[in-house]
């Protein structure tokens, strides 16, 4: 009797672990990232949710922000929702569309079919605006 209420206890206690890792929420993104001095790597990274311009880099060195945006015409705001779908918003001008990531890249689909595509750089998204300007986004919700 002892030892099927030891076996009974033992058995419900695996029972609560394998069952309690399987929630419902929002899925987590692996994005692999890739660096010279190690071989691979990977980490979690959940791209959801409202990105800004936070930074800015002309031939790989950092530059203030501030002209860069005057000169782009404003801050752009960008939500990645988790069901695939974007949104956009420079000033007063907006753009839906959807959005997939496949490794370290993110590619925008706009509803005018333009296509963007986006790094993922640690927790910063990259956006390579023009020949040497690349726009540096960070994740502000």
């Amino acid at each position: 009797m002892k030892k099927q209420a030891i076996l009974l206890a033992l058995w419900m206690g695996i029972t609560c672990i394998a069952f309690s890792g399987c929630g419902q929420g929002e899925p987590e993104i692996v994005v692999s990232v890739h660096d010279s001095s190690v071989s691979s790597q990977s980490q979690v990274f959940t791209c959801a949710g409202t990105w800004e311009i936070t930074g800015a880099k002309r031939n790989g060195i950092a530059v203030d922000v501030e002209p860069v945006l005057e000169e782009i015409g404003g801050n752009i705001i960008l939500t990645l929702r988790s069901d695939g779908s974007a949104y956009g918003q420079i000033n007063n001008a907006s753009m839906d569309g959807t959005w997939a990531q496949l490794e370290n890249q993110i590619t925008l689909y706009l509803s005018n079919s333009e296509t963007i595509t986006l790094e993922v750089e640690e927790e910063s998204l990259l956006l390579q605006q023009e020949e040497d300007l690349t726009l540096i986004f960070e994740k502000t919700e």
